[in-house]
């Protein structure tokens, strides 16, 4: 079982948090093209799952920004759930992201291959 003290992360097409931070809803973006309303809830990772989330679905996307998120700070409720797979669970934020809890912004650059580049993240443990 994951640490509640843990940072979640979520990629974000920077003109979405952009129009996140002129609102006064919070974030409400739940992956790329759907929304809170769409999906029910907020896709998010934890450290050692974003890099893959990064490659999967945000390839050859520009103009991507990592929000780190201190789920203590959040007013909505985090559930850990299996993927489609079952393989892994990850994070998911049931109902809009509090501006207040979005600790860090961090505008992400691709590699010639069209995969994002990722900061060193840490699960907020040590590890």
């Amino acid at each position: 079982m994951r640490s509640r003290q843990e940072p979640l992360y979520h990629l974000a097409l920077a003109e979405d948090w952009d129009t996140a931070r002129a609102g006064s809803t919070g974030y409400r973006t739940s992956t790329l093209g759907q929304d809170l309303a769409d999906v029910g809830y907020i896709h998010c990772s934890y450290a050692d799952q974003i890099q893959d989330v990064a490659d999967r679905y945000y390839r050859d996307l520009d103009d991507v920004v990592l929000l780190t998120i201190d789920p203590e700070r959040l007013t909505s409720r985090v559930v850990d759930e299996p993927d489609k797979g079952g393989e892994a669970e990850y994070p998911h934020i049931y109902g809009p992201v509090d501006l207040e809890a979005v600790v860090e912004v961090t505008p992400l650059d691709q590699r010639p291959d069209g995969t994002l580049e990722l900061p060193v993240l840490t699960s907020g443990d040590g590890a």
